[in-house]
């Protein structure tokens, strides 16, 4: 059927959903302690997760 996804592939999706989410904010973290301080670079990093946080809230409490 031509509308049905595979459990492998949904599977692989999964994965690879998550890994590039487990991975990506610790490179840019790791880049961003070249040119900045560890102390900035991890605040500037709590901020944005604070504010995606804040968006997400703001969004489900509408619902």
């Amino acid at each position: 059927m031509p509308g049905r996804t595979s459990p492998g592939r949904l599977l692989r999706r999964l994965f690879l959903t998550a890994y590039i989410g487990l991975s990506v904010p610790v490179l840019r973290l790791g880049v961003g302690t070249l040119y900045v301080s560890q102390r900035l670079a991890l605040l500037g990093f709590a901020a944005v997760l604070i504010g995606i946080c804040a968006v997400v809230s703001r969004r489900l409490l509408r619902r």
